[in-house]
């Protein structure tokens, strides 16, 4: 998967575990899927607003731009990207994040007040709606 260069060997295998797990799920569901690495044959996700997602879904005209983070990142540096997915009005951001770092990102949503739908998962193929 993509490299982060923030992450530790742990987390980057988390987050690849909850990128793959995300991306094997919206196939099964009929999306058409592109991930933001170098081996994914759909190829990669276009960029959006200078930030490439890590995820991009499309099913019937309806875009999903998806970024997966861990409790490792730099927030503050991620809420620029974050807000530019999700103001784009034809698109639907969601953002995916391990359960044990939920609290940290929903505060960041709410403080922030950015428009997007808040997902857990640990990359066992779940994916909890939370907000």
């Amino acid at each position: 998967m993509r490299i982060k260069k923030q992450l530790t060997p742990e987390t980057l295998k988390m987050h690849d575990k909850i990128v793959r797990s995300v991306v094997d799920r919206l196939q099964r569901e009929g999306y058409i899927v592109r991930v933001n690495n170098d081996y994914h044959p759909n190829g990669r996700p276009n960029s959006c607003g200078g930030f490439t997602p890590d995820i991009q879904a499309i099913k019937n005209f309806h875009q999903i731009l998806i970024e997966v983070e861990t409790c490792t990142n730099n927030h503050s540096k991620d809420l620029i990207k974050w807000k530019r997915f999700s103001s784009n009005g034809e698109n639907q951001f969601w953002l995916i994040v391990p359960g044990n770092c939920l609290e940290s990102f929903k505060q960041k949503k709410e403080s922030f007040n950015i428009p997007m739908s808040l997902y857990c998962s640990n990359g066992n193929g779940k994916l909890e709606f939370i907000s």
